[in-house]
C-alpha cells in the first residue's frame, strides 16, 4: 500500500505530522473520528466521501482515500460500521460515479464494485421522475408492467443520433408487443431545444420521450452508472434490472435480451 503526505489543517489541529507515515487506511480511519466529532452522527455516506473531497486537499490523495472509503463499503469493513446501515444501491452507484472509469485507484474496489453489480442484476433499480411533452411528471415506476428499454440521449450527440434509425427499427419490430416499452431519456441543456429535436423525427407509439432536469449532473445519471452517452439499459416488469449497461438498439444482442424477457 503507497503511503500518502497530507496537509490538511483544521481549527488548530494539523494531520501533516501523523499522516506522513501513516497508511491510508488509518488515514481514513481518523478522519471518520474527525467527521464525526465535527459534524456529529453521519447522515449519508455521500456525505462523509465530499468530506474527503474538501478537507484532504491533494486530488489524488483525495481520490485514494475515497477509493478506500468505497472497497472498506463494499467489504462491509467493521471498521465503519455506522456507515454501513446507510449503505445501498444508489450510494454505491453514486459514489462509484463520482469517483469515474478513469480513477487511478479503481483496482483497490474493482473487484468488489464487479461483484456487487453482478449479484444486483433482478433487483428493482431506484424510481426516477422526468417530464413528459406536455410538462407532466412521469415516473418510471408508470412503467412497471412492461419490459422497458432505456435509452439516454441528447440532441447535440452525434453518436446518440446515429443509432435513432437503430431505436426506430427495433421500436417497429416489437410493435405489437403491448408489454415493452421504449423510454428515451433527453439529456438536452433544456426542455425547449429537447422539443424541437423530437419535431424533426418521427415519434412511434411505443417510444415514450422524457426529459431529465439535470443531465449528467442528475441523480438518474449516478445511480444508473452513466458517464457518457448514448447510454442503454434493460429493465424487465418491476423494474427489475437486466442490464444497467445493455446493448445497442442495432444488436442481436438486445433483441436476444428481450426475447427472453418478453417470454415471462
Amino acid at each position: 500500500m503507497p503511503r500518502i503526505f497530507i496537509i490538511t489543517i483544521w481549527a488548530g489541529l494539523s494531520l501533516l505530522s501523523s499522516c506522513k507515515t501513516e497508511a491510508p487506511l488509518a488515514t481514513l480511519k481518523k478522519l471518520d473520528l474527525r467527521y464525526q466529532q465535527e459534524h456529529g452522527p453521519l447522515s449519508s455516506n455521500g456525505a462523509f466521501f465530499d468530506y474527503l473531497g474538501r478537507e484532504v486537499r491533494d486530488t489524488a490523495q483525495a481520490h485514494l482515500l475515497q477509493s478506500l472509503y468505497l472497497a472498506a463499503l463494499l467489504d462491509g469493513d467493521e471498521a465503519f460500521k455506522a456507515h454501513l446501515p446507510l449503505l445501498s444501491p444508489q450510494a454505491i452507484a453514486s459514489l462509484d460515479y463520482h469517483l469515474g472509469p478513469g480513477n487511478p485507484y479503481r483496482p483497490l474496489y474493482q473487484e468488489q464494485l464487479d461483484w456487487y453489480y453482478q449479484n444486483r442484476q433482478g433487483r428493482q433499480a431506484i424510481d426516477l421522475t422526468a417530464l413528459d411533452t406536455a410538462g407532466h411528471e412521469r415516473q418510471l415506476s408508470d412503467f412497471d408492467d412492461k419490459v422497458v428499454y432505456i435509452d439516454t440521449w441528447a440532441s447535440w450527440c452525434a453518436p446518440c443520433m446515429e443509432q435513432l434509425p437503430y431505436l426506430q427499427e427495433l421500436a417497429r419490430q416489437y410493435a405489437g408487443q403491448k408489454d415493452f416499452v421504449i423510454l428515451t431519456l433527453s439529456f438536452d441543456q433544456s426542455p425547449e431545444r429537447w422539443k424541437k429535436a423530437l419535431s424533426r423525427h418521427e415519434q412511434l407509439p411505443n417510444i415514450v420521450p422524457l426529459y431529465i432536469k439535470g443531465g449528467m449532473q442528475s441523480d438518474y445519471a449516478g445511480q444508473f452508472l452513466i458517464s457518457s452517452i448514448p447510454h442503454y439499459a434493460l429493465l424487465g416488469k418491476d423494474r427489475a434490472i437486466v442490464a444497467i449497461d445493455a446493448p445497442k438498439p442495432g444488436s442481436a444482442e438486445i433483441r436476444a435480451m428481450l426475447e427472453e424477457q418478453l417470454v415471462h
